[in-house]
């Protein structure tokens, strides 16, 4: 059967945006070191992750600075070289990614396109294509948001299983093909500021994305959700364990934070739900 719609997952690696652009990210900052110390992350949590997907059925897209150093670029040629459908593009700043962003999309064949965002310090779990693919529906302008992952703190080496992300960074956009300057793109709008005209979808999955937080994250971020004490949730996930390290002294710090604050929140949701059905 002929598929309705083409499947771009996009990770912008280190293209220039004007000022500090729709992440708040200081203007400059994405230098050579800062490519070098990105290296490791993109290779053991981004590329892993997507070579480890469940299914093929998507192409992805890497777009990276004209000014990139070649030994960056020859590196980042050799961690993606085993993952099919992957393409590495070269583009002088943010208006030209989206700009080509917008003549590949409108260039498919199909009736539809779905653009996925993925940062190249992150992750997804091995179902996240497929999910997106299975819960697509032919309308124009629709988010497709996977609600649920898993967070880990590279700093304080905690682990953390958030089951609610709303408007989170790992989110996809459907759209109809239509001619290259009216498609919007996962990248034409923050994420957690989505247009009036685009609609969004919830959906419950509990490992759709893993998030690295460290000192070079765009903006201040904290773990949130239950702490994770087993490894059973790497199933999920195409990350060698070596790469993930536990204190579980913080993890038990975290704990004792979080566990009353989410018992309240229980009752406040029992107490807001039995209320609602008397």
């Amino acid at each position: 059967m002929e598929s309705k719609f083409t499947h771009y997952l996009i990770t912008r690696f280190n293209v220039k945006i004007d000022g500090y652009g729709p992440e708040y990210f200081p203007p400059g900052v994405r230098n050579v070191s800062w490519e070098q110390e990105r290296l490791p992350l993109f290779e053991h949590f981004c590329a892993s992750t997507v070579a480890g997907q469940s299914t093929a059925n998507f192409r992805w897209l890497i777009y990276c600075d004209t000014s990139t150093d070649i030994a960056i670029l020859d590196e980042i040629r050799r961690i993606v070289a085993q993952v099919p459908g992957v393409g590495v593009f070269l583009v002088a700043d943010f208006k030209k990614m989206i700009s080509h962003l917008r003549d590949v999309c409108a260039s498919s064949s199909t009736t539809y396109v779905i653009t996925s965002r993925l940062d190249n310090d992150d992750g997804l779990g091995r179902d996240y294509i497929r999910m997106v693919q299975d819960h697509f529906e032919p309308s124009d302008k629709v988010v497709l948001n996977l609600s649920g992952g898993v967070i880990y703190n590279m700093d304080r080496k905690i682990l953390t299983h958030l089951h609610q992300s709303l408007n989170n960074s790992f989110i996809s956009l459907v759209e109809e093909v239509q001619p290259a300057s009216n498609f919007l793109t996962v990248y034409g709008f923050r994420h957690l500021a989505p247009p009036p005209k685009v609609r969004i979808k919830n959906i419950k999955y509990s490992y759709a994305f893993w998030m690295n937080l460290h000192d070079q994250n765009a903006g201040r971020r904290y773990n949130r959700g239950r702490p994770l004490w087993s490894g059973d949730y790497l199933q999920h996930y195409a990350i060698d364990p070596a790469y993930i390290h536990i204190s579980w002294m913080h993890i038990l710090s975290y704990a004792m934070r979080w566990f009353p604050v989410a018992v309240i929140k229980k009752a406040k949701n029992i107490f807001r739900f039995k209320k609602s059905t008397n």
